[in-house]
Parts: structure tokens; sequence; C-alpha cells
């Protein structure tokens, strides 16, 4: 009987999560850092009960809501997602090993550029998304291509980097669905056909 109890100590349990949240706290932070987030000096941690992200303030705690504009909650996601899996990852836990992201760009808005300013003027909005691309880059060479990241986007770069990792661009007629797979008598569309 007292080992089963022991099994069932709640006590323990409850330090085992706290162990591990804490280290999950430390690569949380460290990308939060890397993407220049709004409070990413702070402690951050990811709250199980509520299922978000929480900075630890000398004020008391800041949910994610209010931390900043939608720039820093995709940001934060972001990172929780690649703190997530790198954890997942070097505990060799049976975690699917990709990401996938749609346009997590879109929370960056063009930014007004001066009218006074020359070529090299560069507008923040698309550099906070060129930082994220290259961390994403950055990441997966870190974890020795263990982890894939996945990113639907408009975003488009010149840097080689960037093109590199580019596997489809979709644009100028090129489509994820060919068009000549939607006209009757494609092989696509015979086969809807006869499902129906």
């Amino acid at each position: 009987m007292e080992a089963l109890e022991s099994e069932l100590d709640g006590g323990e349990a409850r330090e085992q999560l706290t162990s591990r949240l804490n280290a999950l706290s430390q690569i949380l932070g460290k990308y939060s850092k890397k993407l220049h987030l709004e409070q990413a000096d702070q402690p951050i941690r990811l709250d199980v009960n509520q299922l978000t992200i929480v900075v630890d303030t000398e004020e008391g705690p800041l949910p994610l809501p209010n931390i900043g504009s939608g720039e820093n909650w995709v940001g934060y996601h972001v990172a929780a997602h690649l703190a997530l899996h790198e954890y997942f990852l070097r505990q060799r836990r049976p975690v699917p090993r990709f990401l996938m992201l749609d346009q997590p760009s879109k929370a960056h808005f063009q930014s007004d550029r001066p009218r006074d300013a020359d070529d090299s003027f560069l507008d923040p909005d698309r550099e906070s998304v060129r930082n994220m691309f290259k961390l994403f880059v950055e990441y997966t060479n870190s974890l020795s291509g263990n982890v894939q990241i996945i990113v639907i986007d408009h975003a488009d770069y010149d840097d080689d980097w960037f093109k590199d990792s580019v596997v489809h661009n979709w644009r100028n007629g090129e489509k994820l669905i060919p068009s000549d797979w939607l006209e009757p008598g494609s092989q696509a569309s015979d086969e809807e056909a006869g499902e129906e």
C-alpha cells in the first residue's frame, strides 16, 4: 500500500511539472529575446492551466493579451512552439517533429516610409519578419534538421539563406492546386466526380 500511495503522491507530480516548466521557460526566454519581443528580458513561462504565456514582472504576472501588440502575440506563440519542439526533441518525446505556420508575418504591418527616405531605408516591420524567418533557419540548423518548419507566407527576401529555404513559390500563376486540376476532363477532376 505504501508503494502505491507513494506513486500517487500529488506533491511529487507537481514538483516534476514545475521542474520541467522551469526548463522550458529557459528555452522560451531564449527565443523571445531572439525575436526582440516586449518584456523578453523578464522571466517568461507557459501557464499550463490557462494555456497561455505569462511574463513575471515586479508588478505581478502579465498575461499574453496584455503584452503589447499583435506582433508580440504572434512572436510569443512562435517562441512557445519553438521552445516546446526543442524541449520535446531533447527529451526524445514522441511528438511529430514538424511545425507548420500559416502567415506568421500577418501581424506586421507595413510602416509608413518617410518621404525623404532613400533606398537604404529599412522598414522595421519588414526587418522584424526577416528576423523571424532567419530564426527559423537558425533553429532548424541548430537542431541538425531534426525539426522541420513549414511556413506558408507572402514574405519574400533576396537573402541567400531565405532563397535556399523556399521550396515552392506560388506566384506568377503557379499555385498550390494547379488550375488544370480543376478543369473538366483532368485526372483530379475525374476522380472527384467518381467520388460523388
